[in-house]
């Protein structure tokens, strides 16, 4: 879509090997994204399906305050859904403990 070719075509001006001095700050910097890609499934006039991605969305900064709350929640879901977390747990090949 037009709104993500901009934002590459901004990255290509900043870190590009085209880019040259005007870029260099950018370049420099420390940088941390975080990111979210919303999608949606979309129903071809064939009769098949397929993913559409319809938002890319950033973190706030407010959201670090939130983060603490995380590990709160992932132990309310363990107890409270225990087997499907399990489950899910082994899947994801994650340890114990």
């Amino acid at each position: 879509d037009p709104f993500t070719a901009r934002l590459l075509a901004i990255y290509r001006d900043l870190y590009g090997p085209d880019a040259g001095e005007s870029g260099r700050w950018a370049r420099d910097a420390d940088r941390l994204g975080i990111l979210r890609s919303d999608y949606m499934l979309h129903a071809e006039e064939s009769g098949g399906t397929s993913l559409k991605q319809v938002e890319l969305n950033t973190v706030a900064s407010s959201f670090a305050g939130l983060a603490a709350r995380v590990s709160e929640m992932h132990r309310h879901l363990l107890r409270r859904f225990p087997v499907a977390t399990q489950a899910w747990l082994r899947a994801a090949g994650a340890t114990s403990g």
